[in-house]
């Protein structure tokens, strides 16, 4: 299991109503660079924090998806999966897809990208299987055969505090 995280560099909110395949209502999705100070290398040789990542952000509980090659139907169920990470080696750019379970959550993340004004936004995930070489730096080699299962999340943004302004004789002004 390894800790990894993400820097969005660009937001995208929609309203999806696609009934026929069972998509709908708000959708987020964050184009993200993996974040310093853990190199993520794929197979090893590509730092992520030089490729993009494209997160999906649903709102409700994850179905079983019918591609999962890599485990089993009965470890799904086991597991608490929130989500996944998947990086085709030839693509260029890989792709997850994660829930939050309670729309409290997910409205609250969709009310902080619209409103903006944040200094700063980091998505973080617990995700395995990967590996954890020994060695000086923080480093997580993802295999790019591997599908990453996700089972934690957590979503944080930063804002800058404001500065209070004063007068002449230290009274705080009216903005």
């Amino acid at each position: 299991m390894a800790t990894i995280s993400f820097e969005p560099i660009e937001w995208t909110q929609e309203i999806r109503d696609y009934s026929s395949i069972n998509v709908v209502g708000r959708y987020l999705k964050a184009t993200c660079r993996a974040a310093h100070p853990r190199h993520v290398l794929l197979d090893n040789k590509i730092d992520l924090h030089d490729r993009v990542i494209e997160l999906s952000i649903l709102d409700g509980r994850p179905e079983e998806p019918e591609w999962l090659p890599a485990e089993p139907p009965e470890k799904w169920s086991k597991r608490k999966i929130l989500g996944w990470l998947h990086y085709p080696g030839d693509y260029g750019f890989g792709n997850g897809i994660f829930y939050l379970q309670n729309s409290e959550w997910f409205t609250a993340v969709w009310d902080q990208v619209r409103d903006g004004g944040y200094s700063d936004c980091r998505i973080t995930v617990d995700a395995e299987p990967v590996e954890l070489p020994l060695g000086s730096r923080p480093v997580v080699i993802w295999n790019s055969k591997d599908i990453l299962f996700i089972d934690s999340v957590e979503l944080q943004f930063r804002r800058k505090t404001a500065k209070v302004r004063t007068g002449l004789f230290g009274r705080r002004l009216a903005r």
